[in-house]
Formats: structure tokens, C-alpha cells, sequence
């Protein structure tokens, strides 16, 4: 385990693009990341999943959080419905 910065595997910066970094007191890594392309759902949550096992192997208490793009149906804009973030 080290106290370096995290930061994103090499194999990884091409799809995926590093957030924000947050420490918690009980010494919890939070590692904010998105997606630079659209990718499906079932690629993205292995994707992610295998990240945060890399990045585990430098630092074990790092948790890889995915930023959501956002509600852009334009159908459901349309009807007026509005989603809370």
C-alpha cells in the first residue's frame, strides 16, 4: 500500500478519464471517474470493476465511483418530467 496520488492505469486512459479524488477520514480513497465515449452498460460495469481492482493493487482502500452524464431523453424533456439528481 502507498500514499502516492492515485491516478489512472495506463491501460484504462483511453476510455476512461480520472474526476476528482476524495479522502475520507476513515481512510477510504474515493476515485471519481467518467467515461470519455459512450460505452453499454454491461462493458462499463466490468470496465469499472477491473479498474478499481488495478488500482487496488497500489492502494487497497481506493473505491472507483462512476460521474453519471446526466438525463438527456429529449422525449421525456418534452412531456415535462423532470429527474432530481
Amino acid at each position: 500500500m502507498t500514499n502516492t496520488k492515485p491516478t489512472i492505469p495506463d491501460s484504462f486512459k483511453e476510455k476512461i478519464e480520472l474526476k476528482d479524488i476524495e479522502y475520507l477520514k476513515n481512510g477510504l480513497i474515493y476515485v471519481y471517474v467518467f467515461f470519455k465515449t459512450k460505452i453499454s452498460p454491461s462493458e462499463r460495469g466490468s470496465l469499472l470493476l477491473d479498474l478499481e481492482d488495478e488500482m487496488c493493487k497500489l492502494n487497497s482502500q481506493i473505491r472507483v465511483w462512476h460521474i453519471p452524464l446526466g438525463d438527456k431523453n429529449s422525449l421525456r424533456n418534452l412531456r415535462g418530467i423532470k429527474i432530481k439528481n
